[in-house]
């Protein structure tokens, strides 16, 4: 478990959206990314069987492309020092890049931090 978690978990083991939202700007920060324009992301799992109920091997189930959006940072200053807002928001579902994004492990679950310039698009 990532040191910066430990001492955040809850009784049950896991995380609420309040300390995704309170650690985001810290993990940002280790891993040298902008924490204003961070966003985690828990990718969907993809489908590894068929509509029909064939199941597919491992070796040709592609990475997800979609997930949820867990926590994001404020947003980014302009040139006049305005805030400005985020494309994205908590819970929505979002397009991912095919590879990019910093792996991230809380506890037994597995998130992506994505620059909020790399998100493709969101889902309506």
């Amino acid at each position: 478990m990532h040191p910066l978690l430990s001492n955040l978990l809850l009784e049950n083991g896991r995380f609420n959206f309040h300390s995704k939202a309170i650690i985001i700007n810290q993990i940002a920060i280790k891993y040298g990314k902008e924490w204003n324009t961070v966003v985690l992301v828990k990718r969907l799992v993809a489908k590894a069987q068929t509509a029909t109920g064939i199941l597919l091997p491992e070796t040709s189930v592609a990475k997800a492309n979609q997930g949820n959006v867990i926590a994001v940072g404020p947003g980014r200053m302009d040139n006049n020092g305005k805030l400005l807002p985020m494309n994205c928001k908590v819970g929505d579902r979002v397009l991912l890049p095919e590879y990019g994004g910093t792996p991230l492990k809380m506890g037994e679950e597995e998130y992506t931090l994505f620059c909020d310039c790399d998100i493709l698009g969101k889902f309506e």
